[in-house]
């Protein structure tokens, strides 16, 4: 008996998938735009280099860890409800504005795009972040409003910058909480 088997299609299979791995990590670790990755529990599972230099840690001391380290507190709400809606499906893709403490202590205002990641039958897999700095755009908007002499001042625009405030710098092991980095 002679057994024929057509490894054509499975080679291309594998060649597309090599291709299309190859292609996002291009996009992501080559990305200008800081961006992670997390699990389902929100949890880190690849950072690039640019949310690393945002936020002032190493690769290494992020995996792993829950991505709330880096939420100012009033804002850890605002992350569970995004987590949560791309948890049970209410939204496909997530878009908010976050403050971050970063290592230095700098509070950063960030626009956070939560995208989910699915397989073939829609199960979802990991959660897709890219993150983009809006610090000197809310500044430039404070100063002008006060310029024009502005006197309506809300939370998500003020007319002077809210959380200005230092982060304390995290101790040695604070990583490890699950909690938010403690902001003054």
């Amino acid at each position: 008996m002679v057994t024929i088997r057509d490894i054509y299609a499975q080679r291309a299979a594998e060649m597309a998938l090599a291709q299309s791995e190859l292609r996002f990590h291009m996009a992501f670790d080559g990305n200008v735009a800081p961006m992670t990755v997390t699990n389902l529990e929100d949890r880190i599972t690849a950072v690039n280099d640019s949310f690393c230099a945002m936020v002032g840690y190493s690769r290494e001391e992020l995996m792993g860890k829950d991505s709330k380290i880096f939420t100012y507190p009033e804002d850890v709400g605002i992350t569970e409800e995004s987590h949560r809606r791309a948890l049970f499906g209410e939204a496909d893709q997530n878009r908010y504005i976050s403050d971050t403490c970063a290592r230095t202590s700098a509070v950063i205002f960030v626009e956070v795009s939560r995208t989910p990641a699915r397989d073939e039958e829609g199960k979802l897999l990991y959660f897709v972040f890219s993150e983009r700095d809006i610090t000197e755009e809310r500044a430039t908007s404070a100063l002008n409003c006060r310029t024009r002499r502005c006197t309506t001042r809300s939370r998500d625009w003020p007319t002077v910058p809210y959380s200005w405030t230092d982060c304390p710098k995290p101790t040695p092991g604070s990583l490890d909480k699950v909690e938010p980095v403690p902001c003054s």
